[in-house]
């Protein structure tokens, strides 16, 4: 067992293509791809203004605000959340996570299911599509 650093992780960065400004910086640490079997664990930063683009994933799933303060939108119901809370989104709700602050946020995710299929309302850029993971 290694130990992860979260703040020392490769980062992919993507945005909306219907909106550039909602872009964010996140990786998988822990998924079926790194060998795990009963769950996974996604690392994000979201920049001032950014945003995780409206979006569902077959996999329940458990935020937990690192830093920052983030705007939940999940099913159309908003929230403000600060560092130190978590949030719970069950699998297929659309939702959208949003910057609310001036800094970085900085998110994790844990995921019930080592493979999670993410769906997003428009393709995510530079990959130019809609659906990733599974």
């Amino acid at each position: 067992m290694e130990p992860i650093e979260l703040h020392g992780l490769e980062l992919l960065e993507v945005w909306s293509k219907a909106d550039p400004g909602e872009r964010v910086r996140f990786t998988f640490p822990i998924s079926r791809d790194t060998g795990a079997t009963g769950a996974s664990v996604a690392y994000a930063e979201l920049p001032s203004g950014g945003a995780i683009p409206r979006h569902h994933d077959t996999a329940n799933e458990v935020v937990l605000v690192m830093e920052g303060m983030v705007e939940f939108e999940v099913d159309g119901s908003r929230s403000t959340v600060g560092e130190g809370r978590l949030v719970q989104i069950p699998s297929s709700a659309w939702h959208r996570v949003a910057n609310a602050g001036n800094e970085t946020a900085r998110l994790l995710f844990y995921f019930d299911a080592a493979a999670d299929v993410v769906t997003f309302e428009h393709p995510l850029m530079p990959l130019d599509q809609s659906v990733l993971g599974g």
